[in-house]
């Protein structure tokens, strides 16, 4: 499936906005050890909480009573779908940059979202730690949120 992407990317280049895709390199997830791993994040950690069915859904920021449920949450649920053991599996942000961390507002499909630029702490089996770091943690990791390095 990765070779497919690829060569379709190659194939095909140019994006919107007058961008186009000149190099394409695949990283190999680094050796995590099982434990608590800081990362820091490449792109916004979008968290949707659905207060009530049918209403816009809230969207959470560092600090907030839920976040770091809701992170985690969607982390064992991706390690489920996946196939993976979701026992013990944590996400948080970190404590000690919540105070200064910023948010990003972006617009997918016509609607405005919130997300933040907040470390964050993954906590797990190796495996785990390593999923998250390929996978990205909170919602929308599909169009790129949630992205750690």
């Amino acid at each position: 499936m990765i070779q497919e992407l690829v060569s379709g990317v190659v194939r095909a280049p140019a994006l919107d906005l007058g961008l186009a895709v000149r190099d394409v390199r695949l990283q190999r997830a680094p050796a995590f050890a099982a434990g608590e791993q800081p990362f820091r994040v490449a792109s916004p950690v979008f968290i949707k909480h659905e207060v009530e069915k049918g209403k816009p859904a809230d969207h959470l920021l560092p600090g907030h009573e839920l976040a770091d449920e809701l992170l985690t949450a969607t982390l064992r649920h991706k390690l489920r779908q996946a196939g993976l053991a979701d026992a013990g599996a944590a996400v948080r942000f970190d404590p000690a940059f919540i105070a200064s961390a910023k948010s990003k507002l972006f617009r997918y499909k016509q609607v405005q979202c919130r997300g933040s630029i907040c470390p964050v702490l993954v906590s797990g089996s190796a495996e785990q730690i390593g999923f998250a770091w390929e996978v990205g943690v909170g919602h929308s990791t599909g169009i790129g949120c949630g992205a750690l390095v």
